[in-house]
């Protein structure tokens, strides 16, 4: 499902993206995005892609920026009963991908989804439980470090966005 944020959606994953950028960066939180991509625009994409899948699901994301030694929100959104982290990838053939120490850290979802594009236009790939992605077979290097991936045709079609 291919969804395009509005000039005002725009606007506000910007601000957004700056907020959090700036309170992450300003506690010492860890950086943990996976390659060498520019970390502002990371963080637009990611919000970015948050707010596409949650559009697409008509739900409601967790926009809440933290500091000041608080602790970050797990999820993204909550739906089905269960906790959703959104990873989103500027690669149309990119992995969804789970670091693992949010697993070591018991910083894990219930669920995960891919979302592929550039603001403001991203596609909805699909998803996975953390059981299906936590596994020693899905475990990968692409260079920074060892990380959980699963290939796009190994996730479930969110049937229920259409």
């Amino acid at each position: 499902m291919n969804i395009t944020l509005s000039s005002g959606e725009q606007a506000v994953a910007k601000m957004l993206a700056h907020m959090r950028h700036g309170a992450a960066r300003s506690t010492g939180r860890p950086n943990e995005k996976i390659g060498n991509q520019d970390d502002e625009l990371t963080d637009l994409n990611g919000i970015g892609g948050e707010m596409a899948f949650c559009k697409a699901a008509n739900t409601y994301p967790d926009f809440t920026i933290v500091g000041n030694g608080e602790i970050t929100p797990v999820s993204d959104c909550s739906m089905f009963g269960g906790t959703w982290d959104i990873k989103t990838t500027v690669y149309p053939n990119g992995k969804l991908l789970l670091r693992p120490s949010k697993v070591e850290s018991s910083r894990t979802c219930d669920y995960y989804a891919l979302v592929v594009g550039e603001m403001p236009k991203y596609k909805i790939i699909g998803w996975a439980s953390v059981g299906e992605l936590v596994r020693q077979v899905n475990m990968i290097d692409l260079g920074y470090g060892p990380t959980y991936a699963l290939e796009q045709v190994d996730l479930h079609k969110c049937q229920w966005l259409t």
